[in-house]
């Protein structure tokens, strides 16, 4: 889950880009709109995987269980006129509904869920900006100390190499020589 997650952050932080900049993703005038324009951010195209935040009660199979804070969920479809949205346990610390088994969330929980992942994003972002260029450039390590030594030039040359490249070389003009000499007869 840790490869979706950094994968749901490079999308949340590339999204942000293009809303700041005014390009795709930012909120268009309403005559240019789209449908995908119009979507909750929960449905957007790429918004698959969502961290629950808080408990929620679904049912598998029309047996009731609880995903839990920290359980992960893969959209696998749209919004259903019921208000729902099908979704798929990716992970479940609790184990109550269980690991690959297909539910439904609401919209709103789902959205909840992308509002939460959102706030983090911008959380860690915000730290990230705070922390720069404090205490000044790191210190790159000291010089001798834990470095590995290379072997560099201690390969011994090929002394059979030049003769090797003439041989090759004349096998190669024999060889052009017949295809030529073919092509000249008509390719008999």
């Amino acid at each position: 889950m840790h490869r979706i997650g950094r994968s749901m952050v490079k999308l949340e932080v590339t999204e942000m880009e293009r809303a700041a900049s005014g390009g795709a993703g930012a909120l268009a005038p309403p005559e240019t709109r789209t449908q995908a324009d119009e979507l909750p951010d929960a449905l957007k195209p790429g918004h698959i995987a969502f961290r629950v935040a808080m408990p929620l009660s679904a049912e598998v199979e029309g047996v009731p269980c609880s995903l839990n804070s920290d359980d992960w969920i893969l959209r696998t479809g749209n919004l259903e006129a019921d208000g729902t949205v099908p979704v798929r346990v990716a992970t479940s610390r609790s184990g109550e509904c269980t690991q690959g088994s297909a539910t439904q969330v609401s919209l709103n929980d789902l959205m909840a869920m992308q509002n939460e992942q959102d706030q983090q994003v911008m959380a860690v972002l915000k730290m990230a900006a705070d922390s720069m260029g404090k205490g000044g450039v790191p210190a790159g390590p000291a010089g001798g100390c834990g470095a590995t030594p290379f072997p560099g030039g201690v390969t011994s040359p090929d002394m059979d190499v030049a003769s090797s490249l003439q041989k090759e070389q004349g096998e190669a003009a024999i060889a052009e020589n017949e295809v030529v000499a073919t092509a000249a007869k008509g390719g008999q």
